[in-house]
């Protein structure tokens, strides 16, 4: 069974808003304050990657000293509750009651895609602060896809399991929502192009707590699981991992691995194990070292992958209004963004014209230095985006 399509969650959020096209934003009064607003997941199964997400977007803004173009920031924080209903109703709040000229997040792609058609009626700018769909990007025009899109993220883990790692049988198990079944296809596409085969694929219902039957199911003859145990469900994942010993090597994608919180309580059971990914907080790259003093100090923790996510996207959204000069129309902004190539502390991003992200990935490794767990850099990435018809294909470009 797969997850809705997006047609299905459009069709289902138009009977929710019934007055949908009539909506328009009253036009912004003359003020030199600058709204931004960040609308994330800060409860329910993605709220732990949505609340490091609105932290890294908070912080970007905070070392840029809350101001921009000479213009004081307000920042307006709502939470989507990881329901696409609930989502819509804040980020109406956000545009029409509190004025914010970009809507920062959400994470979850259902959540995202409920209110991508809103934001193409009101024009008002939607930056992701982690990876998503491309066909969003693709059919809705003020949606930007600052992290790339799902398919693309998990692209490199498959060549990186096969390549680097030896992997030749995969098993699969991700969630039945979604995103899950894309973040997979990244994984299938790169993996059986460089000559492996996926011999099974378990989806998993979003309520799932118990992850035995899963495991206990896998075949035999595979030497690699695929998992993406996002949010939430990383937990009882890696507690049936345990109970059981499971002893096939796990392969995550781009999920909670590079998120110090999480390795810290789920232990050593997570060393040794591999990922590719935009952002974690041992990278080498342009700002990272501010960055990671900077949210150590506001937040009392050390940077998740999706902090990165969100302090870049924050980058993007503050380099856009600079462009402007403040200018906080949607026209200027959509404008300004279709001309952004800069570097963040995921390297360097540059915005297509189809405004999705094409960035670098890196492979890590998760490893115990002192007690303490870390990160260590393997290689990155450099993987090339083309559109081809109504279609996103990748290559990999390099290997560094």
């Amino acid at each position: 069974m797969r997850t809705r399509s997006p047609l299905a969650v459009i069709l289902s959020l138009f009977l929710l808003m019934p007055f949908l096209g009539t909506i328009q934003p009253e036009p912004a009064e003359a003020s030199d304050e600058i709204v931004i607003g960040i609308l994330t997941e800060l409860s329910g199964f993605m709220a732990p990657a949505g609340i490091p997400g609105m932290k890294g977007v908070r912080t970007a803004i905070e070392v840029a000293g809350s101001k921009v173009a000479g213009k004081p920031i307000r920042v307006v924080v709502e939470d989507t509750g990881t329901n696409p209903a609930k989502a819509m109703d804040k980020v109406r709040k956000l545009v029409e009651i509190d004025k914010a000229c970009f809507i920062m997040g959400p994470l979850w792609a259902e959540t995202h895609l409920a209110i991508a058609p809103y934001l193409d009626k009101v024009k008002v700018p939607s930056l992701t602060l982690e990876a998503n769909w491309e066909t969003m990007a693709l059919n809705n025009h003020w949606t930007w896809i600052t992290n790339g899109g799902l398919i693309q993220n998990t692209y490199p883990l498959g060549i990186m399991a096969h390549d680097d790692l030896g992997y030749k049988k995969a098993s699969a198990i991700y969630p039945e929502v979604a995103g899950g079944p894309d973040f997979y296809e990244g994984f299938r596409r790169g993996f059986t192009e460089r000559g492996g085969t996926v011999i099974q694929e378990q989806v998993f219902a979003p309520e799932t707590q118990d992850f035995i039957p899963y495991l206990i199911n896998v075949k035999k003859e595979a030497d690699v699981v695929y998992e993406f145990a996002v949010g939430a469900f990383i937990f009882p994942f890696y507690k049936a991992v345990q109970e059981l010993g499971f002893k096939i090597p796990t392969i995550e994608g781009p999920g909670e691995f590079p998120n110090p919180e999480v390795l810290k309580a789920i232990g050593d059971i997570l060393v040794g194990r591999r990922f590719v990914t935009s952002y974690f907080y041992t990278l080498d790259t342009p700002g990272n070292k501010v960055f990671v003093e900077a949210y150590k100090k506001r937040w009392g923790e050390l940077p998740a992958h999706v902090s990165g996510c969100g302090y870049s996207a924050g980058q993007i959204a503050l380099e856009a209004l600079k462009l402007t000069g403040g200018n906080t129309s949607g026209e200027a902004l959509a404008k300004a963004l279709g001309g952004i190539s800069m570097d963040t502390v995921r390297g360097h991003i540059t915005l297509t014209p189809d405004r999705v992200g094409t960035l670098d990935y890196s492979a890590g490794e998760v490893v115990k230095v002192e007690g303490e767990y870390t990160y260590k850099y393997l290689k990155t990435y450099s993987v090339k985006m083309s559109r081809v018809g109504d279609k996103l294909e990748y290559s990999l470009v390099k290997v560094k």
